[in-house]
């Protein structure tokens, strides 16, 4: 149970597969007699399990008619590689502790897939979506039984799909592909709502790949309403924020505040109201929180803050990775693609975008009216937006200078 909210992810996978209404919110109670026995390693990096404490939960059965009330996040996508590997382990009568794992092993396994095929499709940041997918925060969510796996996977295919489109010469978009492309908006926009943000970077792809201008801005707003009708069938971010995190989140929401701030109420509604009426304010919070005070938190949790985010990885390890991938943006080049200025522009305000979605859910849901800082922005929310950023590293004047030796060794 060390990956956050774990047992959350757990009780929601196993409730997808048995297909019960979303006002049911019980699962078996071994299910959460498995959670009791680790739960005392959360924000415990020093406490330790042993081989034996985890065999002895081996023993424990399934029971299915005996049911504990729980907290369930109500999602279908993101947890069906989770419920598939569930059921089968359900039929074959695995006990609790193999249910686990063997959601975590599928929950891998589907996420290495999708990523495979992000790369092998994208055009460019094949080396970066390696790299990023590489990350040891990802690998810990990809092996988790945490939503994060698809949403991050997913989101790698979007771009990747997305940058197809965008930059292969000659390439008609025909209407399989907008299928396809539509199908994956709505899966991104379905796992985490703030994602669907990723949608308007349909708008690099030139007018002439799908047909004629009016075609072109039909299939984009029609693509876009579709993905807006997801976020309200989902409702609000502040909903989907105190749907999906558990009381552990808010626990560790609240040991990044001081002691005076651990005495908080949690209003969204007059959150939402001291935001709108303040905007000037919430901005400079905002600025505040992801450039100066949580810039570094930041930057650990995306890389490899571990456990239930009390296991930092060194410092040194992190900047060396993240120069990495710089390096490696710098080193992309392609003699027949050029990625224009305003395409790396429309990267900046989407990532902008996500950021500030983010930040301003949290800032609703999880901290106290009018503070002057934004508590449980976490860096693993950022890790979909990475290979965007990577994205303005490309280097133009490399791909230039290459065309030109290409064209030399030709004569």
């Amino acid at each position: 149970m060390q990956a956050p909210d774990e047992a959350v992810h757990l009780y929601s996978s196993y409730k997808l597969l048995e297909f019960k209404s979303k006002d049911d919110n019980t699962v078996p109670e071994s299910l959460t007699k498995l959670h009791t026995v680790f739960n005392r390693l959360e924000f415990k990096p020093d406490e330790k399990t042993t081989f034996h404490e985890i065999l002895s939960t081996s023993n424990m059965k399934l029971e299915p008619a005996r049911r504990s009330a729980v907290t369930i996040y109500n999602a279908v996508i993101p947890y069906i590689p989770q419920a598939c590997a569930m059921m089968i382990g359900r039929l074959l009568d695995f006990s609790p502790l193999l249910l686990l794992y063997s959601g975590r092993i599928f929950n891998l396994i589907i996420s290495i897939i999708i990523v495979y095929f992000a790369i092998k499709i994208t055009p460019v940041l094949k080396w970066i979506i390696f790299l990023v997918a590489l990350m040891p925060k990802t690998l810990s969510q990809m092996s988790s039984l945490s939503y994060d796996a698809l949403t991050i996977s997913l989101s790698f295919l979007l771009i990747a799909l997305i940058l197809k489109y965008a930059l292969n010469q000659g390439k008609k978009i025909n209407f399989r592909d907008l299928v396809v492309l539509f199908l994956i908006f709505l899966a991104v926009a379905e796992c985490k709502i703030p994602y669907f943000v990723l949608g308007f970077m349909v708008f690099i792809i030139p007018a002439d790949k799908i047909g004629s201008v009016r075609r072109y801005l039909i299939t984009l707003i029609g693509l876009l309403l579709a993905v807006f009708l997801i976020v309200q069938i989902k409702s609000l971010p502040y909903q989907w924020f105190q749907s999906s995190h558990s009381a552990g989140t808010i626990a560790t929401i609240h040991k990044q505040a001081s002691s005076d701030s651990l005495k908080k109420t949690l209003s969204p509604g007059d959150q939402i109201h001291f935001i709108t009426g303040n905007i000037g304010q919430y901005t400079g919070i905002l600025c505040k929180t992801v450039l100066i005070k949580q810039r570094d938190a930041l930057l650990d949790n995306a890389f490899g803050d571990l456990g239930w985010m009390d296991t930092p990885l060194p410092e040194w390890l992190r900047d060396i990775y993240f120069l990495t991938l710089i390096i490696a943006g710098l080193g992309l080049f392609k003699a027949d693609i050029k990625i224009l200025p305003l395409n790396k522009l429309l990267s900046f305000i989407v990532i902008l975008m996500g950021i500030v979605l983010i930040a301003t859910a949290m800032y609703i849901c999880c901290t106290d009216v009018g503070n002057d800082m934004i508590y449980g922005v976490q860096g693993r929310y950022l890790i979909p937006f990475i290979p965007l950023f990577c994205l303005f590293f490309y280097n133009q004047y490399r791909s230039e200078e290459h065309t030109s030796e290409l064209q030399s060794l030709r004569h």
